[in-house]
């Protein structure tokens, strides 16, 4: 999906009062900040939320659900998927950043939960 057409929609969602979740990985820094500022422009609260693990533990994972040929998740691009997410913690202080190298699904929900609600 381009960006124009995923900043309408945002846009469109917020002029109606509803929440948004973006379940997708967005490394780049003018795309995140765009988000901030529409949501300040229609009162609305960004919750940023980097999910985390060292290196091995993702790859572990990736390796376990099994890998598919020329697939979003190859070797290759799960470990650059890693380098990035890694990155942007690093680069993102307002997100919160739940480390789920040692949680269970719904630890991990939990705590997004705990964040959604100010807890």
């Amino acid at each position: 999906m381009n960006l124009a057409i995923s900043k309408a929609i945002i846009k469109s969602c917020l002029e109606d009062k509803h929440d948004i979740i973006i379940d997708k990985m967005t490394f780049g820094p003018n795309i995140l900040n765009f988000y901030y500022e529409i949501a300040e422009t229609y009162g609305a609260t960004v919750y940023e939320i980097i999910l985390w693990a060292p290196k091995a533990i993702i790859m572990k994972r990736a390796d376990e659900r099994g890998w598919v040929e020329d697939g979003l998740l190859t070797p290759e691009k799960c470990e650059l998927f890693w380098d990035k997410i890694n990155e942007l913690k690093e680069n993102r202080p307002q997100a919160h950043i739940i480390n789920t190298e040692n949680l269970k699904e719904d630890e991990v929900y939990r705590q997004v939960v705990k964040i959604l609600s100010h807890e």
